[in-house]
């Protein structure tokens, strides 16, 4: 495994974000199983607990860094969309992305639509098709928004390095009001409450509620930008030559033996269930 370099020209770019905690577990996932859809089991977790232990403190550094590359550094127009979001309102976030994408220059030609009424359907064909011919373009990995709260993936005590490392980030993308939605009126056991209490808590501890910066404000400014066809600058990297490109490499060259020895256990990989 490693990471590849590959020149690549762009003007504009659509960034897709997720909170840092499914984001960390989904990441071990991918490294370790070299898969889009298969999840670790339990013991997994619990042998490999001090090579976990740490690969959070590297992934929680690498987050902030993507995030204030792309934010901070980069100079052409983004738009950001939350993963969350997407999951919740398929239909109107993958609009709000098209719409993003139509008002760039030569957008018509290349994504090959002859009008909104007709890129609306297609849409709208698309998320409410069947799980079967959506797995033809993706398979997702089995997993609802935060369960790695509910689930207590992380101690008390790495929730509150991540959250305190991220909590830019988690107020600019307004996650503190989000996950108070989606954890709110959950059937969840004693058990599963109490998890949910504390990270809340912790969470309350970092929340900035007169926070000046938001990704909405940032999207409405470069919507702005592109719909006045102002000349945007031709933007060359290598790709993963950034700022984070280094912790990226260091987690999965730290991961690389854990997936050499998980691979030499067929039962490593949880069975599926819909």
């Amino acid at each position: 495994m490693g990471v590849e370099n590959r020149k690549f020209i762009l003007n504009a770019s659509i960034v897709l974000v997720r909170n840092p905690f499914d984001t960390i577990e989904s990441l071990f996932n991918l490294f370790v199983t070299i898969s889009q859809h298969e999840s670790l089991q339990e013991w997994v977790y619990q042998d490999y607990k001090e090579e976990f232990d740490k690969y959070v403190i590297m992934s929680s550094r690498t987050y902030n860094e993507f995030l204030t590359y792309w934010i901070d550094v980069v100079k052409i127009p983004i738009f950001m969309s939350r993963y969350e979001d997407l999951m919740i309102n398929q239909e109107e976030e993958i609009l709000k992305n098209f719409a993003f994408l139509m008002e760039l220059k030569d957008s018509k030609s290349f994504m090959n639509y002859t009008d909104e009424k007709e890129l609306k359907e297609r849409i709208n064909k698309f998320v409410n098709a069947d799980n079967k011919t959506k797995e033809k373009f993706y398979k997702p990995r089995v997993g609802k928004n935060l369960h790695t709260i509910i689930n207590g993936r992380f101690t008390n005590d790495q929730l509150e390095m991540i959250i305190k490392e991220n909590s830019r980030w988690l107020n600019y993308f307004d996650y503190f009001s989000l996950f108070k939605t989606l954890l709110e009126g959950l059937e969840l056991s004693n058990e599963e409450k109490i998890r949910v209490k504390d990270f809340l808590q912790i969470c309350e501890k970092y929340e900035n509620k007169n926070n000046s910066e938001s990704f909405s404000s940032l999207n409405q400014e470069n919507m702005k930008v592109v719909k006045e066809n102002k000349d945007i600058q031709e933007y060359e990297k290598i790709s993963f030559d950034y700022p984070y490109r280094d912790s990226m490499s260091e987690c999965i060259k730290f991961l690389t033996p854990v997936h050499v020895k998980m691979h030499q256990n067929e039962k490593y990989i949880k069975k599926q269930t819909k």
